[in-house]
């Protein structure tokens, strides 16, 4: 399905298991000779920033934390905090349960049965784990303008963990972030 995001299962009630987000003490940013580059060791992985672009956290509702990476070129609208130029990426790391199995599930039913997979995913390799990797394309010319297009991968580590990010580009960025995000998808490293 193309869903544009996924439902918070944590805030379905009482009888659905409870999301932990990574928070923001939980990542470290450092200047490296090499970059930039954000750890987060609870969770056991790092990433190097795309050369030039900014990180920022960003908090979402009580628990939920992101770090947004946003390229040189971006434009974010004040208003409704949606990106209109250039590319950004998003990423958080979740423990939840359902989310891990269902991802973990869909890994392993696509691996057995690669017919299986709808058009829009993929099963890649990041670090040595499975991860699924979902492209969001808007069919309608005039919302991708707006929102450009998008690519989700989620990673789940043991034993409930997951790491998400995601990339948004605006249609006129599209070829130059794809490059950025293969190369921060190709260096990412998990333990």
């Amino acid at each position: 399905g193309g869903r544009e995001t996924k439902p918070h299962l944590g805030e379905l009630g009482s009888d659905t298991i409870p999301t932990q987000w990574s928070q923001a003490g939980d990542y470290k940013i450092e200047e490296t000779p090499a970059g930039t580059v954000v750890t987060n060791s609870k969770a056991g992985f790092s990433f190097k920033v795309p050369e030039g672009w900014k990180v920022e956290g960003q908090e979402y509702g009580v628990q939920q934390y992101f770090l947004n990476l946003l390229s040189p070129d971006s434009q974010i609208d004040a208003e409704n905090k949606s990106l209109t130029r250039g590319c950004g990426i998003s990423l958080e790391t979740l423990y939840q349960k359902q989310e891990h199995a269902f991802v973990q599930n869909s890994i392993a039913r696509y691996n057995q049965d690669p017919q299986k997979l709808p058009d829009n995913e993929k099963i890649i390799t990041i670090s040595g784990y499975s991860a699924l990797k979902t492209l969001s394309i808007p069919l309608d010319e005039k919302v991708l303008q707006i929102y450009g297009e998008a690519i989700q991968i989620r990673t789940p580590l043991s034993p409930d963990g997951l790491i998400e990010f995601g990339i948004r580009m605006m249609p006129d960025s599209q070829v130059k972030c794809t490059k950025e995000f293969d190369k921060f998808i190709a260096d990412f490293f998990i333990k």
